[in-house]
């Protein structure tokens, strides 16, 4: 390449269609940067990328003139520290919230919030407590209370590391519970989850919620509907990871038989015409959203029959406890049969602009096409060519991690 660096800053695919999609989609286009790179000192910014079929937008990438001036490590630290510092909390909220302090103001892409001391802020998951912080530090005048529910010991570890923008002021009007001892739901997640069930039922047609979610969101706020009990929860959830259900499987469960779950948080208003904002972090494969913390504030259609196929291909119907077989089974009797009987994935069946949910907003604020692009974005700055082949890697590691050494 006559002291050009060419590198990939990110290189994913579906595990058994790894080398098919490389060579079918992504052959074309790295002869094409070779061809940049032979006869040009720069490359042409192209679209925005979030998919296979698209490449960056980049800046000049500059041509090196000797390679052995290459500390690759470095670089490769440089890209990762970048990229993780774009989905920070504070970097993540403040993009995406515009706060007027003159004019008491809250403007979230085409939509104006008017605060007056009536902001309430709930929220689940790793990372909400460094979202908490960034909100409460925007918008301190007005937030008046607000729970958050998130792992154990992290308050203390987040102490012992001095990161303090990643705690709670000192003055916080936010309580917090910490549980999932293990990384399952405990009784701690359950009383953060009937806090917070309780706490959004009290609000009025005055108020503003603010709902934060990240991954983990699930687990660390579980209500079961009557009569599950937590530890029944506990044991399907289990059972499923166990028998290899995805992440969009598992949420799908829980989303039919917890009572926050799937559009629950809203429904918790009974109605209340609260306006709803929710900042989603997502580190579900593919950005499905409503997946997050089993998607509390996204509209989902119920559908048990979909749990139990799953339930069934898994062959795991007969060791779901009974309570869980009968709660699905009595809903699929009380359903409409033309919504009960899908077993796609019905999420968001209910229209975001229905009447009924116009007071929500829904805002992915980071998710990992975030973080690959400001990995990419520095790789250019630091004279690689980078290319993302695709976000949304999976399969088993060993294979994985093989793939990725033959491409390297």
């Amino acid at each position: 390449m006559h002291g050009c660096r060419l590198r990939f800053v990110s290189c994913a695919f579906s595990d058994n269609m790894a080398w098919y999609c490389y060579k079918k989609h992504c052959t074309r286009k790295l002869n094409y940067h070779r061809q940049i790179l032979n006869s040009h000192n720069c490359l042409v910014k192209l679209d925005r990328f979030f998919s296979v079929s698209k490449l960056c937008k980049y800046e000049i990438i500059p041509r090196l003139k000797v390679l052995d001036d290459v500390d690759l490590k470095k670089d490769a630290v440089d890209m990762f520290n970048t990229s993780i510092r774009a989905v920070s909390p504070k970097s993540m909220i403040e993009n995406m919230l515009k706060y007027d302090e003159d004019k008491s103001q809250l403007k979230v892409e085409d939509k104006v919030y008017h605060l007056n001391r009536n902001v309430s802020v709930v929220g689940f998951g790793m990372a909400v407590m460094g979202m908490a912080r960034v909100v409460e530090d925007m918008l301190s005048p007005h937030v008046v209370n607000g729970i958050i529910s998130i792992p154990k010991g992290m308050q203390k570890e987040m102490t012992e590391l001095q990161l303090e923008t990643m705690l709670l002021s000192k003055n916080t009007k936010i309580q917090v519970f910490e549980g999932a001892h293990n990384h399952e739901a405990d009784e701690a997640t359950h009383d953060a989850a009937k806090a917070i069930h309780d706490h959004v039922m009290k609000l009025t047609n005055k108020d503003v919620l603010i709902v934060l979610c990240s991954g983990g969101g699930s687990t660390l706020c579980s209500l079961p509907e009557p009569p599950i009990t937590l530890q029944e929860l506990c044991y399907v959830t289990k059972l499923l990871k166990d028998n290899g259900a995805s992440m969009a499987e598992l949420n799908i469960v829980r989303k039919n038989i917890d009572v926050l779950k799937g559009g629950g948080l809203v429904l918790a208003l009974e109605e209340k015409p609260v306006q709803v904002l929710s900042l989603v972090l997502s580190s579900i494969v593919g950005n499905s959203a409503d997946l997050v913390a089993s998607g509390p504030t996204y509209p989902t259609q119920p559908t048990p029959h979909h749990c139990i196929e799953i339930l069934k291909r898994l062959h795991i119907f007969d060791q779901t406890p009974q309570n869980i077989r009968r709660f699905l089974e009595k809903w699929c009797k009380n359903l409409e049969t033309e919504k009960a009987n899908s077993v796609h994935y019905p999420m968001n069946v209910k229209a975001l602009n229905d009447a009924s949910w116009s007071h929500v907003q829904n805002i992915v604020v980071g998710n990992n096409s975030i973080a690959c692009e400001a990995a990419a974005a520095r790789a250019a700055e630091l004279g690689y060519l980078p290319l993302i082949l695709t976000t949304t890697l999976t399969g088993e590691a060993r294979n994985v991690g093989c793939m990725c050494a033959r491409l390297a």
